[in-house]
């Protein structure tokens, strides 16, 4: 009996081993499955986000390189601005002064409260409009920079260089078209009563041997909206063909200064209460 409840017990620790190790074994399998399940899944989900980033970032350099046209349309209502504003000198044009190396006669500075530094939370005119986009214009009495340039410029550069440039000397042909897409320019402003007509001393985009300069004013009225809000509206049309709402940055003041450059390149800086603006 006793030789008996050993076999017993010998064949019975066998068979649980048994059990055990096959148990293990399954475990270990189903774990293996589970886990190469789990690195398949991640690997999909970090291949899905990095798709969804590259297509993001594809979209928004899409959305940058048209920034260009979709100014346009806005500012000329769809090309219709030409057949709106007929009736003007041709000394009122922006760029009549800069091809010249003249200076136009100013007769009025602009009202103190328009004085400072102002963003652009709304563009809208020829059926379209903008919100988003990075605009600072500061305005002196007489001399003026305003400073624009498409919301996703600094993610559309990393998309196509890695990272921001430095320096031009450093940009891929695709970073210099992203770049191309910003707009400077700068000069003095005639205000008479309601009207401001802007003329250009400092313009990135002027280049007449390339690009046919404006073909009419930067001529329009001022609206204020409050203390701190004003808006400008196209001298022509009825209505008038775009609109743009401005608001103030930092504090009130009409304190101004303006510097512009004596030597043969030209540049201008304008600093009015907190703002500060240069182009050249």
């Amino acid at each position: 009996d006793l030789q008996f409840c050993k076999l017993i017990n010998a064949h019975r620790r066998a068979w649980c081993k048994t059990i055990s190790s096959t148990h293990l074994g399954c475990c270990d399998r189903k774990q293996s499955v589970k886990s190469t399940r789990a690195a398949r899944h991640t690997a999909l989900s970090v291949s899905h986000r990095a798709a969804m980033t590259t297509t993001a970032h594809r979209r928004i350099l899409r959305d940058v390189l048209a920034w260009t046209q979709l100014q346009a349309r806005i500012l000329t209502a769809h090309g219709r601005a030409n057949a709106y504003f007929t009736d003007f000198k041709p000394e009122e044009l922006p760029h009549h002064h800069l091809r010249r190396g003249t200076m136009p006669t100013l007769t009025k500075t602009a009202p103190a409260w328009a004085v400072g530094c102002w963003a652009r939370p709304l563009f809208s005119g020829g059926g379209a409009a903008t919100s988003d986009d990075r605009v600072r214009n500061v305005q002196g009495l007489n001399y003026f920079v305003d400073v624009r340039m498409p919301a996703g410029r600094d993610v559309a550069l990393r998309a196509v260089q890695g990272e921001l440039p430095t320096s031009l000397d450093d940009c891929s042909d695709d970073a210099l078209r992203v770049l191309a897409r910003q707009h400077a320019f700068g000069g003095v402003g005639d205000f008479e009563n309601d009207v401001c007509a802007r003329h250009h001393v400092v313009d990135w985009q002027f280049a007449p041997d390339c690009i046919a300069p404006r073909a009419r004013p930067n001529k329009w009225r001022l609206r204020r909206r409050g203390p701190d809000a004003w808006v400008e509206e196209a001298f022509a049309g009825d209505p008038p063909y775009y609109y743009e709402l401005w608001r103030r940055v930092g504090r009130r003041g009409d304190e101004a200064l303006a510097l512009r450059a004596a030597g043969p390149r030209d540049a201008l800086i304008v600093i009015a209460g907190p703002g500060r603006g240069g182009v050249r």
